[in-house]
């Protein structure tokens, strides 16, 4: 099955892996298989399942045990940010650590913590890609703005660098009239 049906009968829109920003930066953790990958607040797992079906060792991190009941992902942890303590618990390094539409959902308080944990899970050499929504959220789901520089700054403060960063258009007719736009970074351990 080409990659394009793929992703299509996973319904997954992997739009947050292949843009141009990060294709050159995460393409050989791709290549590499088993790949340990990482997909915290993974939904109903269809990230997981998809990159589980390209033949890598994924764990889907989820603390809604609706989602997990119901999901596609091989693997689950019920765990949560900013601590991760199962999951840290584990004593695993990941090629890859993916948080896709999670981040703005920690607290200010908690961000720095939340990143200091996450980069240690981090194998060397790996990276973490990273979704983040800004505009307005459910009212059930609150979501937290960022201050311009402050994902730098949180990068800097855990000992990562921001490897690519991008900004891109929500595609949903709501989200547009919502103003809801999409930035993407891909942070790498600083050398």
């Amino acid at each position: 099955m080409d990659i394009q049906r793929r992703r299509r009968s996973c319904g997954l829109d992997m739009m947050r892996l292949t843009q141009s920003c990060f294709t050159a930066r995460c393409w050989r953790i791709f290549r590499k298989k088993p790949s340990q990958i990482l997909d915290i607040g993974a939904g109903t797992g269809r990230d997981a399942a998809w990159l589980a079906g390209l033949g890598h060792n994924v764990l889907a991190v989820e603390p809604v045990a609706a989602f997990r009941a119901g999901g596609k992902a091989p693997k689950w942890l019920d765990d949560r940010l900013p601590d991760l303590l199962k999951t840290r618990g584990l004593g695993r390094k990941f090629d890859l650590i993916l948080l896709n539409a999670v981040f703005q959902h920690v607290c200010p308080e908690g961000r720095v913590a939340a990143l200091r944990n996450i980069a240690g899970l981090l194998a060397k050499g790996g990276r973490i890609v990273m979704s983040l929504r800004h505009g307005p959220s459910a009212k059930t789901r609150p979501a937290f703005p960022f201050a311009a520089g402050e994902v730098e700054g949180l990068a800097a403060e855990c000992g990562l660098v921001i490897l690519a960063k991008c900004n891109r258009p929500t595609v949903g007719a709501a989200n547009k009239a919502l103003g809801v736009r999409w930035e993407f970074v891909v942070f790498g351990g600083a050398t």
